[in-house]
C-alpha cells in the first residue's frame, strides 16, 4: 500500500494533534493543577476543561483519553487546597459528561472507566466529609448532582448500546450513593426509590 502525498498532511496532522494533546494535558496537569498555589491550580483546571470541551472525543484515540482519566484519578490536589479541589471537581464533572457517554459503549474501556469512577467517588466522599458549611461541600453536591442527572438522561436517550446504557447507569448510581450518604441528593431527578 502506497500512501499518496495527499494523505500525508492529514495523517501527520492527526499524529501531531494526538501528541500535542498528550503533551499539553500532562504538562498542564502536573505543572499547574497540582500546584499548591490556588490561583495557578485553578487556571490549570480551567485550561484543561477548555481543552476537553474543544476537543472532539473521536479526534483523539481512546487510549489517550483513558490515560488522561487515569492521570486525573490517580493524582488529585490535596483537600487542604480547597480552591484547587473545587476546580479539580469541575474537571472531573466535565470528563464524566463529555467522555462517559462516548467511551462506555466499548466493553474494553470499562475497567479503566470503573477505576476512574471509583476514584472519583472516593474523592467526592472525601469532599463531602470535609464539612457541610463549605464551598467545597456545596460545589461537590452541585457538580455531582448535575453529573448524575445528565447521565440519567444520557442513558435514556443517547446511548448506542444496551451495555453502554447499563454502564452509564452504574456510574450514575455510584456517584448518587455518595450524595445519599450525606443526605444531599434532593436535586437528583428520576431517582429510583
Amino acid at each position: 500500500n502506497e500512501v499518496s502525498s495527499d494523505d500525508m498532511p492529514a495523517k501527520n496532522e492527526t499524529m501531531l494533534q494526538e501528541y500535542e494533546f498528550h503533551t499539553m494535558v500532562t504538562a498542564i496537569y502536573n505543572d499547574a493543577c497540582l500546584s499548591e498555589d490556588d490561583n495557578i491550580a485553578k487556571r490549570g483546571f480551567e485550561s484543561l476543561q477548555g481543552i476537553v470541551m474543544s476537543t472532539k472525543v473521536e479526534s483523539i484515540p481512546v487510549g489517550k483519553w483513558l490515560n488522561f482519566l487515569d492521570m486525573v484519578a490517580s493524582n488529585s490536589p490535596s483537600i487542604s487546597v480547597q480552591a484547587a479541589r473545587i476546580s479539580s471537581l469541575g474537571l472531573i464533572g466535565r470528563l464524566f459528561l463529555t467522555l462517559m457517554p462516548e467511551l462506555c459503549n466499548e466493553k474494553e474501556n470499562w475497567s479503566q472507566l470503573e477505576d476512574f469512577t471509583i476514584s472519583s467517588a472516593a474523592r467526592v466522599n472525601e469532599n463531602l466529609r470535609a464539612g457541610r458549611a463549605t464551598a467545597l461541600f456545596e460545589t461537590t453536591v452541585e457538580t455531582i448532582t448535575n453529573v448524575v442527572n445528565v447521565l440519567q438522561i444520557a442513558k435514556q436517550v443517547s446511548m448506542a448500546t444496551p451495555e453502554g446504557e447499563s454502564f452509564c447507569a452504574w456510574v450514575s448510581e455510584t456517584l448518587l450513593y455518595e450524595l445519599e450518604q450525606v443526605g444531599a441528593c434532593g436535586g437528583v431527578t428520576n431517582r429510583q426509590e
